[in-house]
Parts: structure tokens; C-alpha cells; sequence
């Protein structure tokens, strides 16, 4: 009897591994409770349903366990508390009503030009991000926080290198703290995806405000580099526009005649039908000039609008425009 309760045990605890460890024991366990009724032995029969309680007991037990465990894993909107806005985080765009037609340096207009067009990887960046910490993507959200970090670390490199002028200096120094503000901004959701993804939503929700508040204050530079900017442009297109001259040759009244306004004062009208008419110019205040033709007694007042366009009125009101050719 001894001997054969033995192997039972024995097939009991060894024959069988995890997960089916537990059902094989409870059916060996009825196999036992079955043999000692057949055998009326009731001190075994007292001892097997002694076991056979214990192994019930700690089955539920587990059972109980899981279930408890499962449910505090259960996130609840009011313990998230995360935003379902995916444009929480808003970056303002890049000041794109700065001119294509600046007239800085090649060097000065680079920086411009890398502000003006971040390529791939704008300023929306953070847009694909927060979309995806909104539908609990915790895996790509962090994968793209560390592509915009490594981006705009990249881009601040560039930035670095460029030898800017005086004038610019201020804006080269405040747009690399707006890169330091996106990659800052990067790091700090990669975070808040490795938070997410371990359902820690304090710290969550923490790091979230410390990436907002480094977007915000990119935002704020920006503003400050597009006024700069635009104000660094106008003053140059007023200098520009103040050096230029007169002189060159025009193309007259919408090709009627092509005009040589010379450095000596002379002008000379060829027009289309081959005919050639000779004048003289003198400047004037506001930086217009008169053009006196030796024939006909005409008189055109014109002044620049711009280097290469000029417009004005004859002595009979008539309006003149030319642009430039040469």
C-alpha cells in the first residue's frame, strides 16, 4: 500500500511540469481519494481530503491573485488623465512671410533659408507624436521622439557652423535655443512614451507639461526671430533700394522703346520703328529725376520704385513706367 501511494506521489510532483502541474495534481488527488474509499483506510482517507482542500484552496487563492493584479493594471480616465487632443502640443510655424528676395549675404541668407524650410522633419514633427501617445502607440511614439531629437540635433550642428554677420548674430543665437528647446522638448516625450507604456501617468503627465513648456518657449523665439528678421530684410531692401541708380538701359512704356540713361547726364530713345530722339536728366528731391527731350518739348519726372523699375507722368500727365534691362 506504502509503496504504491509512493509512486503516486512520485507521478504527482515529477511526471508533470507548469502550467498543467495543478490539474494533473488535482486528478491524481481524486485518484487517491478513490482508491482509499475502496480500501476504507481512514486516516488516509482524512489525510487526502486534507490535501485535496489545500490544493483547492491555494488554486482560488491564485486565481484571486491574477484577478486582483489584472484589475490594478486597468488604467481609468480619471487616474490617466492624459489629453485626447492630439494638438496639445502646438508649434508655431516657421516665419514664411519673410521675402524669398532678401538681399543678405550668402551666409546670412543660409541661416534664413534653414528657418524658412526645415526640410523634413518640421515643425510638425511633434504633431505624428502626440497622435500616438493619444492611441497609446508607446513603442512609435517614443521611436519618433528620438528621430525629431536626433533631427534637430543635426540641424543645430548646421546652424552652429554658419559664420553669420554682425547683424545676425542675434537671430543665429536665438534660433539655436530654439533647436536646444525641440530637442529638450524630444527627450522629454520620449519619456513620457516610456511612462505611458509602464502606465506610470504622474510621471506621464509630468514630463508631458515639461515638453509643453519647452515647445512654449520655442514658440516664443520664433516670434522674436521672425520680427527680427522681417525687420533686418526691410532695412536692407531700403539700403539696396537707396543705392541704386538711374543709369543703365530700359525697356520703355512696355517695349515701345528701349532707354540709355548714361552716368553723363544724356539719354537716348531708340523705338521700335528705328527712329532715335536724344534728352538730358537731372535729379531732383525725393530721389526723382526729370528727362528733358530735345524734341516735341516733352518732360518725364520718374523715380524708382524699386532697382529695377521705374514710373512716373510727362508734362501732359501721361504716365510713364520702364524696367530694367541692363
Amino acid at each position: 500500500m506504502r509503496e504504491r501511494v509512493v509512486r503516486i506521489k512520485n507521478k504527482i510532483g515529477y511526471q508533470f511540469s507548469p502550467p498543467y502541474f495543478d490539474w494533473f495534481r488535482r486528478i491524481y488527488s481524486l485518484k487517491l481519494i478513490t482508491y482509499f474509499f475502496m480500501s476504507s483506510n481512514k486516516i488516509g482517507l482524512i489525510l487526502i481530503i486534507f490535501i485535496l482542500i489545500l490544493v483547492l484552496s491555494t488554486g482560488c487563492s491564485t486565481t484571486n491573485s491574477t484577478t486582483t493584479n489584472t484589475n490594478s493594471l486597468t488604467p481609468t480616465p480619471e487616474v490617466k488623465n492624459t489629453p485626447n487632443n492630439p494638438n496639445i502640443i502646438y508649434v508655431t510655424p516657421y516665419p514664411t512671410q519673410i521675402s524669398s528676395q532678401s538681399r543678405f549675404s550668402s551666409d546670412d541668407q543660409k541661416l534664413v533659408d534653414l528657418i524658412k524650410n526645415p526640410g523634413k522633419g518640421s515643425h510638425n514633427s511633434f504633431s505624428p507624436i502626440m497622435n500616438d501617445l493619444n492611441w497609446d502607440e508607446y513603442k512609435t511614439a517614443y521611436e519618433e521622439a528620438s528621430a525629431v531629437s536626433i533631427y534637430y540635433q543635426i540641424r543645430r550642428d548646421m546652424v552652429t557652423k554658419i559664420p553669420v554677420s554682425n547683424e545676425f548674430v542675434q537671430v543665429k543665437t536665438k534660433y539655436l535655443q530654439v533647436l536646444d528647446h525641440y530637442v529638450t522638448a524630444a527627450n522629454y516625450l520620449q519619456s513620457v512614451a516610456n511612462y505611458g507604456n509602464m502606465e506610470k501617468w504622474s510621471s506621464y503627465n509630468f514630463y508631458l507639461d515639461k515638453a509643453q513648456t519647452e515647445l512654449n518657449s520655442a514658440n516664443s523665439k520664433m516670434n522674436e526671430i521672425t520680427i527680427i528678421i522681417r525687420q533686418l530684410e526691410s532695412t536692407a531692401q531700403s539700403t539696396s533700394q537707396n543705392a541704386c541708380t538711374f543709369t543703365g538701359t530700359w525697356n520703355w512704356m512696355d517695349g515701345m522703346s528701349i532707354v540709355e540713361i548714361r552716368n553723363d547726364g544724356k539719354v537716348i530713345e531708340k523705338h521700335n520703328n528705328g527712329l532715335i530722339h536724344y534728352a538730358t536728366w537731372t535729379s531732383l528731391p525725393n530721389d526723382n529725376i526729370t528727362i528733358k527731350w530735345e524734341e516735341g518739348g516733352w518732360v518725364d519726372t520718374v523715380k524708382l520704385s524699386d532697382c529695377n523699375h521705374l514710373e512716373g507722368y510727362n508734362n501732359e500727365k501721361a504716365r510713364i513706367t520702364g524696367w530694367r534691362m541692363s
